[in-house]
């Protein structure tokens, strides 16, 4: 989906670029999406370093666009897998 078909980069990178692939794909079903906090993170600081202040308000800017664009929510784990020194 909005990509070259076999597996390479998709034709997109902000999250309203994946709601507008997914309704160019066509769907069958209704389709609620949610932005992930892991994803969010892993796109600004990856995931084993604590964030500055920059790099929060590019993830709150992140989340922002998202919910814009038509996001239903953020979803943000139970558990997670981050070493105990970045907690």
């Amino acid at each position: 989906m909005g990509g070259d078909g076999l597996g390479g980069e998709p034709g997109w990178t902000k999250f309203g670029g994946f709601l507008d692939a997914l309704s160019d794909a066509g769907s069958a079903i209704n389709v609620a999406t949610q932005i992930g906090h892991n994803q969010v993170r892993s796109a600004v600081i990856g995931a084993d370093a604590r964030a500055s202040y920059e790099e929060l308000e590019a993830m709150r800017r992140i989340v922002a666009e998202a919910l814009d664009a038509g996001a239903m929510g953020f979803f943000v784990p139970v558990s997670t897998s981050r070493p105990a020194t970045t907690r």
